[in-house]
């Protein structure tokens, strides 16, 4: 009879620790739950929008090059490349938005700080940017401020992120978001050109980036000196600006 109540003690204190195992792996999955955040949902699903969303104005622009401003094929794939330049240099905009905070932040002011930007330029390329160097201006200070924001977005994807499981999640809301604004653009582009022409879509196009800087304001970040730097917020960027889409 000893043996058997020894026997249903370990039984029990087995059961116990199955219990709190589970227990733990909830809380951990709980408060992995609540660093992400709706905050940052709202600004993942935005921001990748937004960037599949541009296809409209990128197909006004190829258009607008060759009718309007009457360039060659050749002078057209210049430029478009230099329209992508922003994008390789998105390291600088991650070392930028670490070492020298905004307004005491480094995350949310900037993000709010590229929308702003970003629908102004759009808003510039509608109105009066009708001389190439003013027209190819604002499209490389667009790019720049929608780089600047997508770097933004994943360092903070990254320093949210305590897990595998939830950093994936969050991949699959971004792809989710940008092809869900691609291909939105893709239905609305030649409709939208046909009946207003190139300036048209990007006046169309220019309230879109403030919906980001909108969302920027919600980001939940507490304010840094501006003499401090964090290492972790560091290597948050350079992961994530360094990282193929």
């Amino acid at each position: 009879r000893g043996d058997d109540d020894d026997d249903e003690e370990a039984l029990i204190d087995d059961d116990d620790d199955d219990k709190s195992l589970s227990l733990k792996d909830d809380s951990e999955e709980t408060m992995s739950s609540e660093g992400v955040g709706t905050d940052l949902v709202i600004v993942v699903v935005l921001v990748y929008f937004l960037q599949g969303a541009l296809a409209l104005a990128r197909l006004a622009t190829t258009y607008y090059l060759k009718d309007d401003l009457q360039l060659s094929a050749a002078e057209v794939a210049a430029l478009q490349g230099l329209f992508v330049a922003p994008w390789v240099v998105k390291p600088i905009y991650g070392f930028t938005s670490d070492t020298i905070p905004l307004f005491g932040y480094r995350r949310k002011s900037y993000l709010a700080l590229s929308g702003v930007v970003g629908a102004l330029s759009f808003a510039c390329m509608a109105t009066f940017a009708s001389s190439r160097v003013a027209f190819v201006t604002t499209q490389v200070v667009s790019a720049a401020a929608v780089a600047f924001a997508d770097v933004v977005a994943d360092s903070i994807v990254v320093e949210r992120s305590r897990d595998d499981a939830t950093s994936a999640r969050l991949q699959s809301v971004s792809w989710i978001s940008r092809y869900a604004g691609s291909i939105s653009a893709s239905l609305l582009s030649g409709v939208a050109l046909d009946r207003f022409g190139a300036k048209g879509c990007w006046a169309v196009t220019a309230p879109l980036p403030l919906f980001v800087a909108l969302a920027g304001f919600t980001v939940k970040e507490d304010p840094v000196p501006s003499s401090s730097s964090s290492s972790s917020s560091r290597d948050a960027t350079l992961v994530a600006a360094s990282q193929k889409k």
